[in-house]
């Protein structure tokens, strides 16, 4: 009996009581930092339906976009005495 009470209240109730918590990120001073979490400001500018988005993806695998770079994307090796030394550095 014990073991059914813990299973039908005890255990729900720690997973809502989990889930309740503020986020750590909140600011009232940022508007999209809200004590649930982050949300997007521009979210209302989009008024664009699902079958338009899906139109959308549809043309743009049909014209092959976005095009391939004409160029390698270009790299730079690491600095890995810099790296060494900032890891071995003293930490506040």
């Amino acid at each position: 009996m014990r073991a059914l009470i813990i299973r039908v209240f005890v255990f729900p109730l720690t997973l809502l009581v989990g889930c309740s918590a503020v986020s750590p990120y909140y600011d009232p001073a940022r508007p999209h930092h809200t004590a649930e979490g982050f949300k997007n400001n521009y979210a209302g500018l989009v008024n664009k339906t699902f079958g338009e988005f899906v139109r959308w993806q549809i043309e743009r695998r049909e014209q092959k976009l976005p095009k391939p770079p004409g160029q390698p994307t270009p790299t730079q090796p690491p600095d890995l005495a810099a790296i060494k030394s900032y890891a071995s550095s003293s930490k506040v």
